[in-house]
C-alpha cells in the first residue's frame, strides 16, 4: 500500500501536473485526485470536511464518477477501467464495507500532496459500481473519448446526476 504524506510530493520526482481532476481505482481503493493551483481555503474545506455526495452514470462503456463537496458545484468526472496505469482485481464488496474513497488535493504548480479525506462509500453503490466496472472491463475500449463528449454535448451535469444510477 503506497503512503502519502501531506506536504511531501505525490509522487517522487513529479514537480507538476496538468490542472485537473481525475479518478482511478487501484489497490488503495477509488481515488479522487484534484490538482490545481487555484484553490481557496473554502474550497479545500468543503473538500476535506464537508458533506459529499457522489454516484455515478453509466451508460454503454462510459461511467461518469459524479461527486458534490458541500454546496458546491457537482463535479463530473469520467472514468474507464481501460485507462488504468495498473490493473488490480476489484475486491467483493461485503455486507459490511463499501469501497474506499480516498480524495487527494495536489499542488499542481509543485506536485505537492496538500490535503487529502478517506470516506467508505455506500455499500450499495460499491456493490453496483464494481458490478459496471467488470462489465466495462470486457467491452472494447475504442469510442470510450468520442462517446464522452457525446455525453457531455448531450447532458448538463445535473441532468447526469438526475440519471445516475446510485446516488448517496
Amino acid at each position: 500500500m503506497e503512503l502519502f504524506e501531506v506536504g511531501k510530493p505525490f509522487k517522487d520526482g513529479i514537480t507538476r501536473y496538468p490542472e485537473g481532476i481525475s479518478f482511478d481505482i487501484n489497490k488503495n481503493g477509488c481515488n479522487l485526485l484534484i490538482y490545481t493551483t487555484k484553490f481557496t481555503e473554502k474550497s479545500r474545506q468543503a473538500i476535506i470536511k464537508g458533506d459529499l455526495k457522489y454516484g455515478y452514470f453509466k451508460e454503454d462503456n462510459v461511467i461518469i464518477m459524479l461527486f458534490r463537496f458541500g454546496n458546491h458545484q457537482w463535479i463530473e468526472v469520467p472514468y474507464s477501467i481501460h485507462m488504468c496505469k495498473n490493473s488490480v482485481e476489484l475486491e467483493e464488496v461485503t455486507e459490511t464495507e463499501g469501497f474506499s474513497l480516498n480524495i487527494y488535493i495536489i499542488n499542481s504548480g509543485t506536485g505537492v500532496l496538500e490535503d487529502t479525506r478517506q470516506v467508505e462509500l455506500d455499500i450499495r453503490l460499491s456493490k453496483m459500481l464494481r458490478d459496471d466496472v467488470l462489465e466495462q472491463k470486457s467491452m472494447p475500449y475504442s469510442g470510450f473519448n468520442i462517446r464522452v463528449s457525446e455525453f457531455n454535448r448531450k447532458y448538463s451535469t445535473k441532468a447526469l446526476v438526475s440519471m445516475s444510477r446510485a446516488l448517496v
